[in-house]
């Protein structure tokens, strides 16, 4: 009895492996707020239960630990204590063992998660029960087919994402019934970079770049003819051959129509390491090599120079780039020199880059103000994915001048400098201690194994090896997602097993486990094993409830976001009944709350008018109380009293002194400088309107809207209630910011040239 239930624990895990490789990256529901990364987690999260639970009823019946040690066993825990640390020491604790609101991937307990994943495959999948532990065959039997289901699923992902470059998304088709691509933003059009069902280019391309080298070596694998001396004896006729051949040449045409620079950097460097390492490990001719990868690279090269890459500064090497060069006129570089006493000369100075500010500038200016947050917490960071509260305190100036100046950034978008920012040296340190180790374990022993090891072992590791080193490079210039995080951890274990470096006569030795023990399960044991079951089944429900309070929480947010706050208010209050320890659930209800405070003021309903302000009030004094770092409550309490303030003057100080600590958490912020100069100047401060206002187009100078105000602000000082002007100095101000709005931001801007004309003033 006691072998049979151990071996269905075993297919339980062995499948749960398989399931996660081959759903995570297909995962996608249109009801949840967080479309992708967060129903990819919460179903890695159940995975991950179901995984732990048969572990611990394989050790329940075996009656001992059943603990695998392995090279990266003190890495991880030292990393994992440096996110326990950090946790501990957050400017909000929730956020870090969660995980930042909607991703949740990289909280303290989905890092918890994916070296649980890793230490259960290395302790469950070596061998089979019941097997001769000296022999790994079952271990290795598992890897394969994990990675052929890997590449079964990334094909799918792959056809999925195609039709979209060229308008028509599946996803689209499944949530709306229209094959278009009108379920997406114009900021989020994959007929400029596909995403298919990872939710983002960058994430799509790094998934990518580690299939990819997988994907490739395993053509030697699966036809070894072709490692014949004599090359010809390989037909790429075969049927099967040409198909998985257009397999790889279709992921390299879904990575290039990402048109991720990171990923395309990535893949070109992975490739080229693994032709080194076949040549290096394998002994084999370079000419071989080259006959080998040329099937591939050479259809890449072609892609490459007729269809699309994402330079745009190697265009001109294209087919395009010299097509536009030989038809354009011989002259098209002389260009007139400009009069710059004309009226042209009155174009505005500031124009928005077109498609936006260049990715890496945006970049270089984050990971200045990461370095700062990082200066000022170095052993322990600012708390595990608390960016977006240290980033805010000491973004640069500078990323006011870029085209996502008034993002919110959650990420580093350099996984190294994240780790640096919000878990210090020790949590960078112990991070790239499991990378060192792990790769400078694995190339050595692949060098002093690769005569006795089997030799599709060999080439299956130069794959895993360089897919790994593809994770390192695409999360220099981005972070890590779920199905990205999950090949981070688990690679590792693969390669060992592969390579032999774990030794399973030693761990089994160690069991005192005997067949005569195996036969009876005592009343102790089942009893363990239905509290284990039943604690199982405990948190996948509270995670099932967790995911129908955010479906709830998303029809709230929505229909916030419509202007129907009363639909809202149902959906919300249901997703906190679920749910009611999530704060950012409170903290929408509490501006749904004030919104509909003012409407039921306007209808003269005060009763319930003024319920609704105090229930508003007190979730913010609530929240604020709790996590007092959080600039996106701070932000909410500043909207929540200035609504209140259209129904009562009182509650604007209210509004003033949340707005002053929203600043003070984010002093280079032009948006929330730009409110602060407003909020003052309502509150009949307006000279300390002007001075914040002034500031504030220091930090932006293209701030229409901040010259603006300031041009109106100043121009009121300088009048008396007549209309008559008793400070020339202020009203020079005010006609300064109106002519620097027409002269340098937009010569056409109707609300400066109508305050000039009702100033009197010839412009």
């Amino acid at each position: 009895m006691s072998n049979k239930i151990e071996i269905i624990t075993n297919k339980i895990i062995e499948y749960s492996f398989y399931s996660i490789f081959f759903l995570i990256p297909l995962i996608v529901f249109n009801d949840t707020y967080e479309l992708f990364e967060f129903n990819k987690i919460w179903v890695s999260f159940v995975f991950t239960i179901i995984i732990v639970c048969a572990w611990i009823i394989k050790m329940i019946l075996r009656k001992n630990i059943l603990f695998q040690k392995t090279v990266l066993d003190i890495p991880l825990c030292l990393f994992f204590l440096s996110q326990v640390i950090s946790t501990i020491f957050s400017l909000d604790s929730h956020v870090s063992f969660w995980g930042y609101y909607s991703r949740f991937n990289g909280g303290l307990i989905s890092t918890a998660s994916y070296i649980l994943l890793y230490f259960a495959f290395v302790s469950n999948l070596l061998v089979a029960s019941g097997d001769d532990p000296k022999e790994t065959a079952y271990g290795k039997k598992v890897i394969k087919h994990i990675i052929y289901i890997s590449i079964f699923s990334a094909a799918i992902v792959a056809l999925w994402g195609i039709p979209s470059h060229f308008g028509y998304d599946p996803t689209c088709y499944i949530f709306r019934g229209t094959l278009d691509v009108g379920c997406w933003t114009e900021s989020f059009m994959p007929t400029i970079r596909i995403f298919s069902t990872l939710g983002q280019p960058d994430w799509l391309a790094a998934y990518l770049v580690i299939i990819l080298p997988i994907s490739m070596v395993l053509l030697p694998i699966k036809f070894p003819k072709i490692l014949n001396n004599d090359i010809k004896n390989f037909s790429i006729s075969n049927p099967i051959t040409i198909a998985y051949i257009c397999l790889v040449i279709l992921f390299f045409v879904d990575l290039t129509y990402t048109r991720s620079k990171s990923g395309y950097v990535g893949f070109w460097l992975t490739s080229f390491l693994m032709v080194n390492f076949y040549s290096f490990f394998t002994k084999l001719e370079y000419k071989k090599i080259l006959s080998i990868f040329g099937l591939f690279i050479f259809p890449f090269f072609l892609f490459f120079f007729f269809v699309d890459q994402p330079f745009e500064q190697l265009k001109p090497y294209t087919f395009m780039g010299i097509k536009e060069r030989l038809l354009s006129p011989k002259n098209a570089s002389i260009k007139p020199i400009k009069d710059m006493s004309s009226e042209s000369s009155r174009e505005p100075i500031f124009i928005n880059e077109v498609g936006g500010t260049d990715s890496l500038k945006i970049r270089s200016i984050v990971w200045r103000g990461a370095f700062e947050a990082w200066k000022k917490n170095i052993f322990f960071g600012t708390g595990v994915e608390t960016f977006a509260f240290a980033y805010y305190k000491y973004r640069p100036a500078s990323h006011n001048l870029t085209s996502e100046w008034d993002y919110l950034y959650n990420k580093a978008h350099n996984e190294y400098l994240n780790f640096l920012t919000t878990s210090g040296i020790f949590g960078l340190g112990t991070h790239l201690l499991i990378i060192a180790i792990f790769l400078i374990i694995a190339i050595y022993s692949l060098k002093n194994n690769r005569l006795v090891l089997p030799k599709n072992d060999v080439f299956l590791v130069i794959g895993l090896i360089t897919a790994y080193i593809g994770i390192i490079i695409t999360n220099f210039t981005g972070f890590s997602v779920v199905i990205i995080n999950l090949y981070f951890y688990l690679i590792p274990a693969w390669t060992f097993i592969l390579l032999g470096q774990i030794k399973p006569a030693e761990y089994y030795a160690n069991l005192n486990y005997s067949k005569k023990d195996a036969k009876e399960i005592s009343t102790y044991q089942w009893s363990f094993i239905l509290i284990i079951s039943l604690i199982s089944l405990y948190y996948i429900f509270t995670l099932f409830q967790y995911w129908r309070a955010d479906r709830y929480y998303s029809l709230g947010y929505n229909l916030d976001h419509s202007n129907k706050h009363d639909l809202a208010y149902s959906y919300l209050r249901k997703a906190i009944e679920l749910r009611e320890d999530e704060p950012v659930f409170k903290d929408e209800l509490s501006i749904n709350n004030a919104v509909l405070a003012k409407t039921y003021a306007s209808q003269k309903n005060l009763d319930i008018a003024q319920k609704l302000a105090s229930q508003a009030m007190s979730a913010s004094d609530k929240l604020i109380k709790d996590y007092p770092n959080n600039i996106v409550f701070w932000k909410t309490r500043v909207r929540i009293f200035y609504i209140l303030s259209e129904i009562d003057d009182q509650f604007l100080p209210d509004a003033l002194l949340a707005i002053q600590k929203t600043n003070n958490l984010a002093p280079t912020d032009a948006k929330i400088s730009y409110n602060l100069g407003l909020i003052y100047g309502q509150s009949n401060q307006k000279e300390k309107a002007v001075e914040i206002l002034e500031h504030t187009v220091k930090l932006k100078p293209n701030y229409q809207e901040a010259w603006y105000g300031l041009g109106l602000f100043a121009h009121e000082i300088a009048i008396d209630k007549n209309g008559k002007i008793i400070n020339p100095f202020f009203e020079k101000k005010s006609i300064e910011a109106m002519r620097f709005i027409l002269k340098n931001i937009d010569p056409k801007d109707k609300s400066a040239l109508e305050s000039l004309k009702k100033w009197s003033v010839i412009d």
